[in-house]
């Protein structure tokens, strides 16, 4: 069985363990690229990947021994998007050869097993997260005969198979984005006209509140994850008035405190930042961008605010894409010749674990 430190342990020898880092690239094999999209804290990855010299899109799952596990829905385009602990993964599929919506939401179990949901009433089901007791949450597009047609609305699918919707007021575009072990959710909603964005946060009581930056100007702001004692962190961008005046719309980062205070994060000397993970220690994991060599780089943002910036070996280009609690990160890289791999970036508890 997979074993997870402790929280309090972890941050006991978090001062004692080795500080040094590998970088692992893979590819599944036989791919024309692969893509993870999410990372368990028991070393897990899964993600997609194109089958070469086709257009078929498969999932994957890369055991932490470093087996790959290649799987589909039935044959039709799958695109693996969160797994938890147990090694539960869910995602989206499509029998549309295009890897176009209609999408419909999947949960594979440990054992294989795959089972396909929609959401009530819905035209397009679209899971992105699952936390550790397999709750999953997603979003939805309600199909032209529902009460509502065309609304967009989160769900949260039950362990059971029970799945509720829900809203936020004013939203017309709804987009769940992460969850952590107590069942909040985190994401990003748009109104009718596409004019304000704003992030929020939905407690396990059902209850949302927006959160948004601070700043000059209107925010545009984007959870991309929450660990479990309700740190998120994202990116947000200046809502600038027409015609553009002093300020830009390139990404910045945020960390938001468990006490609702906002910190601000920028990679010195970067043109932009996005967060996309954070670990139980509060260290956050995002690509930044330069705008002197036009190159993406990955960082990692240490508690007292240092930052490290990291290439995967013989990359032009390293996009982290997700952080697990433990703070392994995996995400993608383009070699010189411009092919795409995946890669794990491992942590100094990497080596604390045991199958």
């Amino acid at each position: 069985m997979k074993f997870l430190v402790p929280l309090c342990l972890g941050v006991v020898l978090s001062s004692s363990v080795s500080q040094s880092q590998t970088i692992t690239p893979f590819d599944v094999p036989g791919s024309a690229s692969t893509q993870p999209t999410a990372i368990s804290s028991a070393g897990e990855v899964t993600g997609n990947y194109s089958v070469s010299n086709s257009t078929l899109v498969r999932g994957f799952l890369r055991e932490r021994s470093g087996k790959i596990i290649t799987f589909s829905v039935s044959g039709m385009n799958t695109y693996p998007a969160a797994i938890n602990i147990w090694g539960q993964i869910t995602g989206i599929y499509t029998a549309n050869p295009d890897g176009v919506a209609p999408f419909h939401g999947f949960l594979r179990q440990p054992n294989g097993q795959i089972v396909t949901f929609d959401a009530p009433d819905a035209w397009d089901t679209e899971a992105t997260t699952i936390d550790a007791k397999g709750q999953i949450v997603g979003w939805m597009q309600t199909n032209l005969s529902a009460p509502n047609p065309n609304a967009f609305q989160g769900f949260v699918r039950k362990a059971d198979g029970h799945i509720t919707l829900f809203d936020i007021d004013n939203a017309f575009a709804l987009l769940p984005t992460a969850t952590n072990a107590v069942g909040w959710v985190v994401g990003h909603w748009t109104n009718n006209s596409g004019t304000e964005g704003h992030g929020f946060l939905r407690r396990g009581n059902g209850k949302a509140k927006n959160v948004d930056v601070p700043g000059p100007f209107p925010t545009d702001t984007t959870p991309f994850a929450i660990n479990g004692w309700g740190q998120i962190v994202g990116s947000y961008a200046f809502q600038c008035p027409f015609p553009a005046g002093s300020c830009t719309t390139d990404p910045h980062g945020f960390l938001r405190q468990v006490n609702g205070k906002f910190v601000k994060i920028d990679v010195p000397g970067m043109e932009y930042t996005v967060p996309l993970g954070i670990d139980f220690l509060g260290r956050v994991a995002g690509y930044t961008f330069d705008g002197s060599t036009f190159e993406m780089h990955g960082f990692m943002r240490e508690l007292n605010g240092k930052f490290t910036v990291f290439e995967a070996p013989g990359s032009d280009f390293t996009i982290p894409l997700a952080m697990d609690a433990t703070g392994e990160i995996t995400g993608v890289f383009f070699d010189t010749n411009s092919q795409v791999h995946a890669f794990i970036r491992s942590s100094q508890f990497s080596g604390l674990r045991t199958e």
